[in-house]
């Protein structure tokens, strides 16, 4: 299967701070409470496994079969039910029009090959008054290594938050 992405990211590291943290900004921003929430490229769901208390469904998608295979064994190991764990071709989202109510992706969409194509995909996901919380690397922080710029996107009646901080030229 071919997929469409620039490069694959690495990873966060299960029980990392920076997890905690997303997770953490993320419920301050939409109520997660009997929601159905995708994590658009959950890596290996170091990420996704932080949203298991918050009352909401989670389909963990990911490119990487491996990934999700790490995953489904830490749910396994943990006996985690909550999560379903979906591989993703990089094309179009396996999932019904208009039947995700929030959309998290944590450093990602700056590695998909054409961002405006996955948000509309996204989009498509999303239940009217859908809300999406997309973060991706700040060109200016001293630690960056990505670099990237971003194109802006409007989606009409989504909220959209941008948890880092904008990237300066």
């Amino acid at each position: 299967m071919r997929t469409k992405t620039i490069s694959n990211g690495k990873p966060a590291d299960y029980g990392q701070e920076i997890v905690k943290r997303r997770y953490r900004l993320t419920e301050k921003c939409v109520s997660l409470k009997n929601k159905i929430v995708l994590d658009f490229g959950c890596g290996d769901g170091a990420q996704t496994i932080e949203f298991i208390n918050s009352g909401c469904k989670i389909i963990a998608l990911d490119l990487e079969h491996s990934y999700l295979q790490t995953l489904t064994d830490q749910l396994n190991n943990h006996g985690i039910g909550k999560i379903l764990a979906v591989q993703y071709d990089g094309s179009y989202l396996p999932l019904a029009t208009s039947s995700i109510d929030i959309v998290v992706s944590y450093e990602v969409i700056e590695h998909v090959l054409d961002e405006a194509e996955a948000l509309r995909d996204i989009h498509r996901v999303l239940k009217p008054g859908g809300e999406i919380v997309i973060s991706g690397p700040n060109k200016g922080w001293i630690f960056g290594t990505h670099g990237g710029v971003f194109t802006t996107f409007a989606m009409e009646s989504h909220a959209i938050f941008f948890m880092a901080a904008p990237c300066i030229s």
